[in-house]
Protein backbone atom coordinates (compact mmCIF):
# COMPACT_ATOMS: atom_id res chain seq x y z
CA UNK A 1 0.00 0.00 0.00
CA UNK A 2 1.34 3.42 -0.84
CA UNK A 3 0.07 6.91 -1.45
CA UNK A 4 1.78 10.24 -2.03
CA UNK A 5 0.06 13.58 -1.63
CA UNK A 6 1.11 17.17 -1.49
CA UNK A 7 2.48 16.97 2.05
CA UNK A 8 2.77 13.30 2.94
CA UNK A 9 3.91 9.90 1.76
CA UNK A 10 3.47 6.65 3.60
CA UNK A 11 3.89 2.91 3.35
CA UNK A 12 3.01 -0.17 5.37
CA UNK A 13 6.00 -1.83 6.99
CA UNK A 14 6.06 -5.21 8.78
CA UNK A 15 9.27 -4.21 10.61
CA UNK A 16 10.04 -1.53 13.18
CA UNK A 17 9.20 1.59 11.17
CA UNK A 18 11.12 4.68 10.30
CA UNK A 19 9.87 8.18 10.92
CA UNK A 20 6.24 8.58 9.91
CA UNK A 21 5.52 5.09 8.59
CA UNK A 22 2.49 2.94 9.27
CA UNK A 23 3.23 -0.22 11.21
CA UNK A 24 1.10 -3.38 11.14
CA UNK A 25 0.48 -5.92 13.91
CA UNK A 26 3.19 -8.18 12.54
CA UNK A 27 5.82 -5.58 13.37
CA UNK A 28 4.37 -4.10 16.54
CA UNK A 29 5.95 -6.63 18.89
CA UNK A 30 9.49 -5.82 17.68
CA UNK A 31 8.90 -2.08 17.60
CA UNK A 32 7.28 -1.89 21.05
CA UNK A 33 10.50 -2.97 22.74
CA UNK A 34 12.39 -0.18 21.00
CA UNK A 35 12.08 3.55 21.51
CA UNK A 36 8.51 4.82 21.12
CA UNK A 37 7.90 7.46 18.50
CA UNK A 38 4.76 9.56 18.64
CA UNK A 39 4.62 9.98 14.87
CA UNK A 40 3.95 6.31 14.21
CA UNK A 41 0.54 5.27 12.89
CA UNK A 42 -0.66 1.73 13.53
CA UNK A 43 -3.05 -0.39 11.43
CA UNK A 44 -4.22 -3.93 12.14
CA UNK A 45 -3.06 -6.79 9.98
CA UNK A 46 -5.00 -9.88 8.97
CA UNK A 47 -5.63 -12.40 11.74
CA UNK A 48 -2.85 -11.10 13.98
CA UNK A 49 -3.81 -10.75 17.63
CA UNK A 50 -5.86 -7.59 17.97
CA UNK A 51 -4.80 -7.15 21.61
CA UNK A 52 -1.20 -6.50 20.55
CA UNK A 53 -1.70 -2.75 20.67
CA UNK A 54 -2.80 -2.75 24.32
CA UNK A 55 -0.29 -5.43 25.31
CA UNK A 56 2.75 -3.15 25.20
CA UNK A 57 2.75 0.07 27.27
CA UNK A 58 5.20 1.76 24.87
CA UNK A 59 2.84 1.10 21.98
CA UNK A 60 0.32 3.42 23.59
CA UNK A 61 2.48 6.36 22.60
CA UNK A 62 1.47 5.81 18.98
CA UNK A 63 0.31 8.98 17.32
CA UNK A 64 -2.87 7.42 15.95
CA UNK A 65 -4.50 4.14 14.98
CA UNK A 66 -6.24 3.29 11.72
CA UNK A 67 -8.87 0.56 11.67
CA UNK A 68 -9.95 -1.49 8.64
CA UNK A 69 -13.41 -1.88 10.19
CA UNK A 70 -15.44 -1.26 13.34
CA UNK A 71 -14.76 -4.79 14.68
CA UNK A 72 -11.10 -3.93 15.21
CA UNK A 73 -11.96 -0.69 16.98
CA UNK A 74 -14.37 -2.53 19.30
CA UNK A 75 -11.62 -4.94 20.36
CA UNK A 76 -8.77 -2.54 21.05
CA UNK A 77 -7.81 0.17 23.47
CA UNK A 78 -7.40 3.19 21.25
CA UNK A 79 -5.79 6.63 21.46
CA UNK A 80 -7.98 9.70 20.90
CA UNK A 81 -6.79 9.92 17.30
CA UNK A 82 -8.29 6.99 15.41
CA UNK A 83 -10.34 6.39 12.28
CA UNK A 84 -12.08 3.51 10.50
CA UNK A 85 -10.81 3.81 6.93
CA UNK A 86 -11.27 0.37 5.32
CA UNK A 87 -8.52 -1.94 4.10
CA UNK A 88 -6.32 -0.11 1.53
CA UNK A 89 -5.11 -3.34 -0.13
CA UNK A 90 -8.62 -3.88 -1.51
CA UNK A 91 -8.35 -0.74 -3.64
CA UNK A 92 -6.65 -2.81 -6.33
CA UNK A 93 -10.02 -4.41 -7.13
CA UNK A 94 -11.10 -1.04 -8.51
CA UNK A 95 -7.89 -0.40 -10.46
CA UNK A 96 -8.65 0.01 -14.18
CA UNK A 97 -5.20 -1.39 -14.96
CA UNK A 98 -6.00 -4.75 -13.36
CA UNK A 99 -6.22 -7.08 -16.38
CA UNK A 100 -7.66 -10.39 -15.18
CA UNK A 101 -7.11 -12.31 -18.43
CA UNK A 102 -3.49 -11.15 -18.65
CA UNK A 103 -2.90 -11.99 -15.00
CA UNK A 104 -4.19 -15.53 -15.50
CA UNK A 105 -1.91 -15.97 -18.50
CA UNK A 106 1.08 -14.67 -16.55
CA UNK A 107 0.32 -17.00 -13.66
CA UNK A 108 0.29 -19.89 -16.13
CA UNK A 109 -2.80 -21.81 -14.99
CA UNK A 110 -5.14 -23.46 -17.51
CA UNK A 111 -8.77 -22.44 -17.98
CA UNK A 112 -11.31 -23.96 -15.64
CA UNK A 113 -12.10 -23.98 -11.95
CA UNK A 114 -9.41 -22.53 -9.70
CA UNK A 115 -9.00 -22.46 -5.91
CA UNK A 116 -6.49 -20.10 -4.30
CA UNK A 117 -4.40 -21.60 -1.50
CA UNK A 118 -2.78 -18.78 0.46
CA UNK A 119 -0.15 -20.56 2.51
CA UNK A 120 0.52 -18.97 5.88
CA UNK A 121 3.73 -17.66 7.36
CA UNK A 122 6.39 -20.28 8.11
CA UNK A 123 9.74 -18.50 7.58
CA UNK A 124 12.60 -20.93 8.33
CA UNK A 125 10.48 -23.44 10.26
CA UNK A 126 10.62 -26.73 8.31
CA UNK A 127 7.90 -28.31 10.44
CA UNK A 128 5.52 -25.64 9.21
CA UNK A 129 6.73 -26.05 5.62
CA UNK A 130 5.89 -29.75 5.80
CA UNK A 131 2.44 -28.84 7.10
CA UNK A 132 1.96 -26.57 4.09
CA UNK A 133 2.94 -29.49 1.86
CA UNK A 134 0.46 -31.71 3.67
CA UNK A 135 -2.31 -29.19 3.04
CA UNK A 136 -1.31 -28.86 -0.63
CA UNK A 137 -1.46 -32.64 -1.11
CA UNK A 138 -4.90 -32.81 0.52
CA UNK A 139 -6.16 -29.98 -1.70
CA UNK A 140 -4.67 -31.64 -4.78
CA UNK A 141 -6.49 -34.91 -4.04
CA UNK A 142 -9.73 -33.03 -3.49
CA UNK A 143 -9.23 -31.10 -6.72
CA UNK A 144 -8.77 -34.31 -8.68
CA UNK A 145 -12.11 -35.58 -7.37
CA UNK A 146 -14.03 -32.37 -7.94
CA UNK A 147 -12.33 -31.03 -11.06
CA UNK A 148 -10.48 -27.91 -9.95
CA UNK A 149 -6.87 -26.73 -9.99
CA UNK A 150 -5.07 -25.10 -7.08
CA UNK A 151 -3.11 -21.85 -7.27
CA UNK A 152 -0.62 -21.73 -4.40
CA UNK A 153 0.45 -18.27 -3.28
CA UNK A 154 3.43 -18.63 -0.90
CA UNK A 155 3.69 -16.30 2.06
CA UNK A 156 6.32 -13.61 1.31
CA UNK A 157 7.95 -14.36 4.66
CA UNK A 158 8.96 -17.85 3.55
CA UNK A 159 12.70 -18.29 3.14
CA UNK A 160 13.91 -18.85 -0.46
CA UNK A 161 15.33 -22.25 0.48
CA UNK A 162 12.06 -23.45 1.97
CA UNK A 163 10.13 -22.05 -0.97
CA UNK A 164 12.24 -24.00 -3.44
CA UNK A 165 11.68 -27.18 -1.44
CA UNK A 166 7.93 -26.62 -1.29
CA UNK A 167 7.72 -25.70 -4.98
CA UNK A 168 9.65 -28.79 -6.07
CA UNK A 169 7.42 -31.11 -4.05
CA UNK A 170 4.14 -29.41 -4.95
CA UNK A 171 4.80 -29.39 -8.69
CA UNK A 172 4.85 -33.18 -8.59
CA UNK A 173 1.13 -33.09 -7.84
CA UNK A 174 0.11 -32.02 -11.34
CA UNK A 175 -2.87 -29.79 -10.54
CA UNK A 176 -1.13 -27.32 -8.19
CA UNK A 177 0.43 -24.19 -9.69
CA UNK A 178 2.89 -22.18 -7.62
CA UNK A 179 3.34 -18.42 -7.88
CA UNK A 180 7.00 -17.30 -7.57
CA UNK A 181 7.87 -16.17 -4.06
CA UNK A 182 7.97 -12.39 -4.58
CA UNK A 183 6.24 -12.15 -7.96
CA UNK A 184 3.04 -10.57 -6.64
CA UNK A 185 2.91 -8.13 -3.73
CA UNK A 186 -0.85 -7.88 -3.31
CA UNK A 187 -2.67 -11.20 -3.17
CA UNK A 188 -6.02 -9.43 -3.59
CA UNK A 189 -5.23 -9.02 -7.30
CA UNK A 190 -5.80 -12.78 -7.59
CA UNK A 191 -9.27 -12.77 -6.03
CA UNK A 192 -11.18 -12.20 -9.31
CA UNK A 193 -9.39 -15.24 -10.82
CA UNK A 194 -10.61 -17.82 -8.31
CA UNK A 195 -13.90 -19.18 -7.03
CA UNK A 196 -12.72 -19.71 -3.44
CA UNK A 197 -9.77 -19.12 -1.14
CA UNK A 198 -8.37 -21.45 1.47
CA UNK A 199 -5.62 -21.04 4.07
CA UNK A 200 -4.48 -22.12 7.51
CA UNK A 201 -4.46 -18.71 9.20
CA UNK A 202 -3.42 -16.17 6.57
CA UNK A 203 -4.88 -12.69 6.84
CA UNK A 204 -6.22 -13.27 3.33
CA UNK A 205 -9.11 -15.14 4.99
CA UNK A 206 -10.24 -11.75 6.24
CA UNK A 207 -9.30 -9.94 3.02
CA UNK A 208 -11.38 -12.38 0.94
CA UNK A 209 -14.48 -10.82 2.50
CA UNK A 210 -13.98 -8.09 -0.11
CA UNK A 211 -15.46 -10.41 -2.75
CA UNK A 212 -18.67 -12.40 -2.55
CA UNK A 213 -16.97 -15.80 -2.58
CA UNK A 214 -16.35 -18.55 0.00
CA UNK A 215 -13.27 -18.56 2.23
CA UNK A 216 -12.30 -21.84 3.90
CA UNK A 217 -9.95 -22.17 6.84
CA UNK A 218 -8.06 -25.46 6.84
CA UNK A 219 -8.13 -27.27 10.15
CA UNK A 220 -6.65 -28.36 12.40
CA UNK A 221 -4.62 -25.15 12.58
CA UNK A 222 -1.42 -25.70 14.49
CA UNK A 223 0.08 -22.27 15.02
CA UNK A 224 -2.54 -19.58 15.24
CA UNK A 225 -6.21 -18.90 15.95
CA UNK A 226 -9.55 -19.52 14.35
CA UNK A 227 -10.57 -16.95 11.79
CA UNK A 228 -13.31 -14.52 12.81
CA UNK A 229 -16.43 -13.95 10.76
CA UNK A 230 -17.83 -15.39 7.54
CA UNK A 231 -15.29 -18.18 7.08
CA UNK A 232 -16.03 -21.90 6.65
CA UNK A 233 -13.95 -24.55 8.40
CA UNK A 234 -12.70 -27.67 6.60
CA UNK A 235 -10.76 -30.57 8.10
CA UNK A 236 -7.95 -31.54 5.73
CA UNK A 237 -8.90 -35.19 6.16
CA UNK A 238 -12.34 -34.56 4.71
CA UNK A 239 -12.24 -31.61 2.32
CA UNK A 240 -14.64 -33.01 -0.27
CA UNK A 241 -17.82 -32.28 1.70
CA UNK A 242 -16.96 -28.56 1.91
CA UNK A 243 -15.44 -28.05 -1.54
CA UNK A 244 -18.20 -29.97 -3.34
CA UNK A 245 -20.77 -27.32 -2.45
CA UNK A 246 -18.90 -24.03 -2.62
CA UNK A 247 -21.08 -21.02 -2.00
CA UNK A 248 -20.61 -17.67 -0.29
CA UNK A 249 -21.06 -17.59 3.45
CA UNK A 250 -24.54 -16.21 4.30
CA UNK A 251 -23.00 -13.50 6.51
CA UNK A 252 -20.35 -12.20 4.10
CA UNK A 253 -21.94 -8.76 3.76
CA UNK A 254 -22.30 -8.34 7.53
CA UNK A 255 -18.71 -9.32 8.28
CA UNK A 256 -17.28 -7.39 5.33
CA UNK A 257 -18.68 -4.21 6.85
CA UNK A 258 -17.49 -5.11 10.36
CA UNK A 259 -13.97 -6.14 9.37
CA UNK A 260 -13.26 -3.95 6.33
CA UNK A 261 -15.64 -1.01 6.47
CA UNK A 262 -16.22 0.26 2.94
CA UNK A 263 -14.78 -1.67 0.00
CA UNK A 264 -15.02 1.05 -2.60
CA UNK A 265 -11.51 1.71 -3.94
CA UNK A 266 -11.03 4.75 -1.69
CA UNK A 267 -9.56 3.27 1.51
CA UNK A 268 -6.02 4.47 0.71
CA UNK A 269 -7.36 7.95 0.10
CA UNK A 270 -9.24 7.98 3.40
CA UNK A 271 -6.16 6.71 5.24
CA UNK A 272 -3.86 9.27 3.63
CA UNK A 273 -6.22 12.16 4.28
CA UNK A 274 -6.55 11.21 7.95
CA UNK A 275 -2.78 10.80 8.37
CA UNK A 276 -2.21 14.18 6.79
CA UNK A 277 -4.59 15.80 9.28
CA UNK A 278 -2.91 13.98 12.18
CA UNK A 279 0.54 15.22 11.22
CA UNK A 280 -0.74 18.75 10.85
CA UNK A 281 -1.88 18.85 14.47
Amino acid sequence: MGRRGANISFSVSPRPPKHGNIITSSGLRAWAYGQPHNRIIYINHGLARHELYSEYPKARSLKAVLFPGQWWKNHMRTPPLNRVVGWPKTDILFDSNLDIAKLRKNVGVPDGRLILYASSWCNFNMDRVHRRLKYAKALSACGEKLGFNILLKPHPGMSPKNFEFLKKEVEKLGNVYVIPLHWLKNIIALFPLVEALTSEHSGSLMEFLAVNKPAIQLTPWFEEKKAVGAVFQADINNLTSVFSSLKPHPEVAKWRKLMMGKVDGKASERAANFIEKVFQQ
